[in-house]
């Protein structure tokens, strides 16, 4: 899914390691709501079970669209943002937005960055750092993470593992920042690692966030990490992608009269542009060795040179049949 956004567990926390992006990082990733881990191993028991706050959270949630009416002042843009939507909400007379998506499962249409960008918001004032993993969020708090997107948006039930997976993707993404901006830096300065980051201190609490720091210093932390890295090492062929992933680069695509606004393309096309640099170049050899081997194998079919069998492309001439169900050139979340 930008973003949901999703691969096998190990592949997809493998890919985002401490202090790097994750842009231009595999093609796509598909797990399930279970695996979609934030981190692997348990936290020393003496910091106690984030779940005894669930009283406290299921409140908190069960109060959200009350509340955040009172929080319009603050110079929190996430905060501003749904402000906003609820804003727009009751001026529409409680019209929800339409989510859409396209053929591959992806945001796609009007609402496609704003809805995102929302399910980003939630996911961090909603969870937070309350539970250090993804899977230890209760099907209490889902319930109400779920209710809080159908208020404002029209989506399908068939769709909420899906939703869930994009919300502990937006949540992981929101970890590594605070990681890499708060915590990184200050590693041997514990006066500082005790401070809650200023711009989250209205939803942080000082015991999540020292059972974070704590575990985000931690051996057994260092050796997912290790492992992530090393992981990430093996993408041989990075895509360029940003934020908007190949749903954006599709409508960029349409823009610039590359593709018609109702055409499909083909997904040998979408891996190849969306691994060319702004000037259409590819910058490493080996992408630019495959891209032309995928070209050649995409002229030979258009010529009708080569038969192919049903669910073969020029992709699967170039890298084999894919595995683990994922689905190359099409983005995280989507599988066959």
């Amino acid at each position: 899914m930008d973003e949901l956004e999703n691969s096998s567990g190990s592949e997809y926390d493998s890919e985002y390691s401490e202090g790097e992006d994750n842009n231009g990082q595999g093609d796509n990733d598909t797990i399930s709501d279970e695996e979609f881990e934030e981190d692997r191993g348990d936290p020393k028991e003496d910091r106690g079970d984030p779940e005894e706050d669930i009283g406290d959270q299921n409140e908190e949630i069960g109060d959200q669209h009350e509340e955040i009416g009172n929080v319009a002042k603050k110079k929190t843009r996430g905060l501003t943002r749904l402000v906003k939507l609820r804003k727009d909400f009751e001026d529409s007379k409680g019209k929800r937005r339409v989510v859409e998506f396209d053929q591959w499962g992806r945001f796609t249409g009007k609402y496609r960055a704003e809805f995102s960008s929302y399910l980003g918001d939630l996911a961090r004032h909603a969870v937070g750092l309350r539970f250090l993993k993804w899977k230890k969020v209760t099907k209490e708090l889902k319930d109400m993470l779920w209710d809080s997107i159908t208020l404002y948006y029209e989506i399908d039930v068939s769709r909420r593992k899906q939703m869930m997976c994009h919300l502990a993707e937006r949540l992981r993404d929101f970890r590594r920042k605070l990681y890499t901006k708060y915590i990184q830096p200050n590693i041997g300065k514990p006066r500082k690692l005790r401070v809650v980051p200023k711009p989250y201190k209205g939803f942080v609490q000082q015991k999540h966030w020292d059972a974070f720091v704590e575990w985000r210093l931690s051996p057994e932390f260092k050796d997912v990490s290790t492992a992530a890295k090393q992981a990430r090492a093996k993408v041989k062929y990075p895509h360029r992608l940003g934020r908007s992933g190949y749903t954006g680069l599709r409508e960029k695509l349409v823009k610039n009269k590359e593709l018609a606004e109702d055409e499909v393309p083909e997904r040998s096309f979408m891996w190849r542009k969306a691994r060319e640099s702004k000037d259409g170049e590819y910058k490493d050899d080996d992408v630019r060795n495959v891209a032309n081997e995928i070209t050649c194998h995409e002229k030979e079919i258009a010529e009708g040179s080569i038969k192919l069998d049903e669910g073969t492309d020029a992709l699967t001439l170039v890298f084999g049949k894919d595995h683990n169900g994922r689905v190359r050139g099409v983005g995280k979340g989507v599988t066959k």
